[in-house]
């Protein structure tokens, strides 16, 4: 199988972490509901909560961030 950087020379050549994949550390994860000035859609909004409900329900650490630069 051709790796995907062979063919796009605008994608960095990084190996997929298979260890990653298959760990079962707990994950710590921050996320954003809006970043000023624009403001998320409904939708966004939705999957975001989504995510967080199914990471959470595993055990994961989920924080949410006030802004960006934090």
């Amino acid at each position: 199988m051709t790796e995907s950087y062979a063919i796009d020379p605008y994608i960095p050549p990084i190996t997929f972490d298979e260890a990653a994949l298959t760990s079962t550390k707990k994950l710590c994860v921050g996320y954003l509901m809006a970043c000023d000035p624009i403001e998320t859609c409904t939708a966004s909004k939705r999957s975001i909560t989504m995510t967080i409900n199914a990471l959470k329900s595993q055990g994961h650490e989920v924080s949410i961030k006030d802004n960006l630069y934090i």
